[in-house]
């Protein structure tokens, strides 16, 4: 789905009926959602903004995973995938720069593999033919299958 940004506003002349429109809704994330949805249902269609809006209904106020997550696929042999092994694969597809970036988070406590809290990443074992949802931050989700 479309993701609101600042890009949506690439089209737009603001104007102060514009924002006459926007200052009339009732909430400040109210006003926001609005004139995205507005912005983006002019740059990419109605259908475009709606799914928008119920992507960041969905990840940022319900906090749940999204449809459409990276997945990270990590070949255990016959031994459980290691911590190391997902932070190797988090930095070396681009996620994070560093392996030390994707580590502080988990340190930080901000890591959650299943729903559970994991703060050292070196206790992490995840067994072989498994799959799990793995959670870095308020909002990046990866789905971490283990062969």
């Amino acid at each position: 789905p479309a993701v609101f940004s600042a890009q949506v506003f690439r089209n737009f002349d603001v104007n102060a009926k514009f924002t006459a429109a926007i200052e009339q809704k009732k909430s400040g994330i109210l006003k926001k959602c609005h004139l995205l949805r507005d912005a983006l249902k002019f740059d990419s269609g109605k259908e475009a903004a709606v799914q928008a809006q119920e992507h960041f209904r969905m990840v940022y106020q319900k906090n749940q995973m999204p449809e459409d997550v990276p997945s990270l696929e990590i070949d255990g042999g016959s031994d459980p995938v290691q911590g190391e092994q997902i932070l190797n694969l988090l930095a070396g597809g681009g996620f994070y720069k560093t392996k030390s970036e994707a580590r502080r988070i988990f340190q930080q406590g901000g890591a959650q593999v299943d729903g559970e809290k994991v703060t050292d990443v070196k206790a992490l074992a995840l067994p072989v033919g498994t799959e799990h949802t793995l959670k870095m931050g308020k909002n990046r989700f990866f789905k971490i299958l283990v062969r």
